[in-house]
């Protein structure tokens, strides 16, 4: 892989890898809570997996995490977000809020409302909000990775000017990859509006006539007006992206896949966008999970 000219930040000269660090090693803590509270256990927990090593003074330390679409309420409360803000900032760091662009229409799709939206959602805790593929989701920079589905990985900006990244991401179910976490969480996140078009462009969904009601909400949810409804819902597969959102919005269960074929070339991109990410940061990513409100489809819909 052939780093870009400004890629010096990832190789900050106030950091060295920690000899021996075992990156493999999980750690977990229950929500359970007797004499200390719950912040004071993610404290803990973070002092204990070694947070801090990934990064030196003054770093600059991106927290990728999902700000939850307008009207969701399952995302990982602002509260605890903080918590681990300032866990970074008392270790010397500079740590700041960041995402991505949303392939499909909503109130993430640019950097204006997707900020809009991440404070209508609580997240104005004094850290700075940054949309890591800029204004439009088009500020990106690519990574060669040589994999079975991907050549070459769209990848925000920002993943390659910040110091470290500590994914922070909500564990629930999803429709396409079977479940959301830390994979998802980072491959998906960092991925520029291309890249993420080239993770779903192997899904093409279909409408189940018998259960079609015409309803048109499919239609609304369309990032690309792929959905026309004469008597029940039809999909143009030519410009349909196989972003998914129509399947998640059709409550008649209408809009299907096939799986075993579509999805599997999914999840083998999506897995390849995370290891190219991992590949560019090397140790300096860091994975937290939640696995609390854990609801059947993503953040990215008022109904989950």
């Amino acid at each position: 892989m052939t780093l870009p000219k400004d890629s010096n930040r990832v190789k900050s000269e106030n950091y060295q890898t920690p000899k021996g660090r075992d990156l493999n090693k999980v750690f977990f803590a229950s929500l359970r809570v007797k004499d200390a509270g719950f912040l004071e256990k993610i404290d803990k927990l973070l002092d204990t997996a070694g947070l801090t090593e990934i990064f030196g003074q003054n770093n600059l330390v991106a927290l990728k995490l999902h700000f939850g679409e307008k009207g969701n309420t399952t995302f990982i409360r602002p509260l605890f977000i903080k918590r681990i803000a300032r866990f970074i900032e008392k270790g010397g760091a500079k740590p700041f809020l960041f995402d991505t662009t949303t392939l499909y229409r909503g109130a993430r799709a640019n950097a204006v409302d997707h900020i809009k939206t991440a404070f209508e959602n609580g997240f104005n805790i004094g850290y700075p909000i940054i949309i890591g593929d800029g204004l439009l989701g088009n500020e990106k920079r690519n990574v060669e990775i040589n994999k079975k589905q991907i050549k070459k990985a769209s990848i925000a900006q920002l993943v390659f000017s910040s110091d470290a990244i500590v994914s922070i991401a909500h564990f629930k179910c999803h429709l396409l990859s079977a479940f959301g976490g830390a994979i998802k969480n980072i491959a998906m996140g960092c991925a520029s509006k291309e890249g993420k078009l080239k993770m779903h462009s192997s899904i093409v969904p279909y409408v189940d006539k018998a259960k079609c009601i015409s309803c048109g909400v499919c239609v609304t949810y369309c990032p690309v007006e792929a959905i026309n409804i004469v008597e029940v819902a039809s999909i143009d597969k030519k410009k349909c992206i196989g972003c998914g959102s129509c399947i998640s919005v059709c409550n008649e269960g209408a809009i299907k896949i096939t799986w075993d074929i579509e999805l599997k070339k999914f999840q083998e991109r999506l897995a390849e966008y995370c290891y190219a990410v991992a590949l560019l940061k090397k140790e300096r990513i860091f994975y937290i999970n939640f696995l609390i409100n854990i609801t059947p489809s993503c953040d990215c819909f008022p109904s989950s």
